[in-house]
């Protein structure tokens, strides 16, 4: 008791003892909660990384629950609360840690469960696995990560002998995860440490750098130093291509600005900018530093297309091969199947959609359309009506007449909807429309608090949980600065401090979506059906009242679709892989249609 038991320890304590327990329990639960008898004829690997702390104990009960307190399915990281005679009556002279730590049973009256603030998860055969201190969590680029989780899969490599995962910000405001690996006798490959974590983890997961040591270091007491973990230096061991020198001054130039802004060096030619740690923030950098240093204006749906300096190179130097100014960004064209246009959201871009597609096949073409003034060549338009109409124009360049299929999220699910509309009055056909986490509040009844935004965030913020009021208000006050009415000041800052011209114009295009979002009201009622995937995380009790979000009064019939996740998340990963699967199904469905 006490620590976590490896497999290898408790191998060679089977090989001294007649019998070997495991056992689990925090000092509020009066230390002993939970046992699991060690047996010598496991196999190694898999779930063993770590030895299960089995069961709970008589009269006590164990719990695994999400940030709602609702318990986890099998299989599925929650945190491990304790009830039962053992929990202690709290602190002495703590009443508000007691308020935190020991709670209301929500599955039995009159009795308390105590938050462990241990991550864990049930086994097949029932018993708990163990996965590390919830303090453990980190969060990049808006996702939760467990770094326990990581190092546990670590773990079961079998050249592994200790893995550890840090966060580093070596450079400000590029956070990544760095794995540090001490191996038995043969050292594993980069390449190969990255495709046995892909097996079990999503690819926010994946450490960005792998630092080989002969042993990790310690503090005076024994444990894992992991502030004495020393800098990564990306090299290219790190990387799965080989290196190309850069051959002309375009690309030099442009290896040299990748080099600044993801702090690898050096860049090949043919490295991916998202295989180096890329992302949409440091994409915005990469554009800033691309108009400042070659003079074009780039959008970031340019990555789309090119996403290697050699592929940038040619697209720079060649305008007639890819108009950035364009509404129509061919994603994936290629395929026999009848293409997918997916319509940008309140930013105008495109980009969020990157890892959505990554899971669709191979062969569905699929083409996106971005907002007109991400170049800064042409004013944003504000009306939804004309923006529609516009892109409309685009499509037709790729496939002239029906069944079109179509899609968008948030603001681009209603342009999503306004295109079937103007599409069916021309008399064409539509397959499919799929509107991804939109509702329709313009059209709730009066009587609802959901007509009114103000009232229902409200609601909800007062039903949230004090920890979680914070993450509820730190995304709309980031808006607000951003596009709301305080945008003006954001403006300015991007203009003669950063000097970030391509940020700037992003704003500008949310500025005038956001202008156009308010004033849209549906000409008439959409007389095909309207496929709705909702994020069931993200749902107030008061849109609910409506399981259609209002898309049943403004269609002939909603299909509804529960993807995990909250607005902002189900285009990410892990949602991300249901949101594909589940389109995809609806893609094949409607295709045989």
């Amino acid at each position: 008791g006490g620590e976590a038991l490896p497999r290898e320890l408790a191998n060679r304590l089977l090989e001294k003892v007649g019998s070997l327990w495991n056992i689990y329990g925090p000092t509020e639960t009066t230390v002993w909660s939970t046992t699991c008898q060690v047996t010598a004829n496991r196999s190694v690997g898999n779930e063993d990384a770590l030895e299960p702390i089995g069961r709970p104990i008589a009269n006590t009960q164990t719990y695994i629950l999400d940030p709602q307190l609702q318990p986890v399915p099998i299989g599925v990281i929650g945190e491990l609360y304790i009830g039962g005679d053992g929990v202690a009556r709290g602190y002495l002279n703590r009443p508000e840690l007691d308020a935190v730590s020991f709670l209301s049973n929500p599955f039995k009256s009159n009795a308390r469960i105590y938050k462990t603030g241990d991550l864990a998860r049930y086994l097949a055969s029932g018993n708990i696995e163990y996965l590390g201190r919830i303090d453990n969590q980190v969060k990049i680029r808006g996702f939760r990560i467990e770094i326990g989780e990581i190092e546990n899969v670590l773990d079961k490599h079998p050249q592994v002998e200790q893995g550890v995962v840090i966060v580093r910000e070596d450079t400000p405001g590029n956070k990544q995860l760095v794995a540090y690996i001490v191996t038995e006798q043969s050292q594993p490959s980069i390449k190969e440490l990255r495709e046995f974590l892909k097996i079990s983890l999503p690819q926010y997961m994946i450490p960005s750098a792998f630092v080989m040591l002969e042993a990790l270091p310690l503090t005076p007491n024994g444990k894992v130093d992991r502030r004495a973990l020393p800098a990564p230096e990306m090299e290219r061991s790190q990387l799965e291509t080989a290196y190309v020198l850069p051959r002309t001054a375009i690309e030099k130039q442009l290896v040299a600005i990748w080099e600044t802004i993801l702090g690898v060096q050096p860049i090949g030619i043919t490295d991916n900018f998202f295989e180096l740690g890329g992302h949409s923030l440091l994409a915005l950098h990469l554009l800033s530093k691309i108009e400042k240093g070659l003079g074009k204006n780039l959008t970031l749906a340019t990555l789309f297309v090119a996403q290697t300096v050699e592929e940038l190179a040619v697209l720079l130097g060649s305008e007639e091969k890819y108009n950035s100014s364009s509404s129509l960004v061919p994603i994936q064209p290629n395929g026999s199947k009848p293409p997918l246009f997916v319509i940008h959201a309140i930013w105008g871009n495109i980009l969020f959609y990157r890892e959505l597609i990554s899971y669709l096949p191979p062969d569905q073409p699929v083409y996106g359309l971005q907002a007109k003034g991400l170049d800064g060549k042409e004013a944003p338009i504000t009306s939804v009506t004309e923006m529609v109409a516009h892109y409309i124009q685009e499509i037709r360049t790729v496939q002239p007449h029906g069944p079109y299929f179509i899609g968008g999220h948030s603001f681009g699910a209603t342009l999503a909807f306004e295109m079937a509309q103007q599409l069916h009055s021309q008399g064409e056909k539509i397959a499919m429309l799929a509107l991804f986490d939109m509702f329709t509040y313009t059209l709730y009844d009066s009587n609802t608090s959901a007509s009114n935004p103000i009232l229902s965030n409200w609601h909800h913020f007062l039903n949230l949980k004090p920890a979680d009021k914070f993450n509820y208000l730190l995304p709309r006050v980031q808006w607000h600065l951003t596009v709301g009415k305080a945008s003006i000041f954001y403006k300015l800052y991007l203009r003669y401090i950063t000097r970030s011209l391509p940020s700037l114009r992003v704003l500008n295009v949310a500025d005038a979506n956001k202008r156009a979002q308010k004033s849209y009201m549906p000409s008439s009622v959409y007389p095909g059906t309207v496929i709705l995937f909702r994020a069931f995380n993200d749902q107030s009790e008061d849109f609910d009242e409506d399981k259609e979000w209002g898309w049943g009064k403004l269609s002939h019939k909603v299909e509804i679709y529960n993807v995990p996740g909250t607005h902002n998340t189900v285009m990410q990963e892990p949602n991300v892989r249901v949101m594909a699967e589940k389109l995809t199904a609806c893609l094949k469905e409607k295709q045989n249609e």
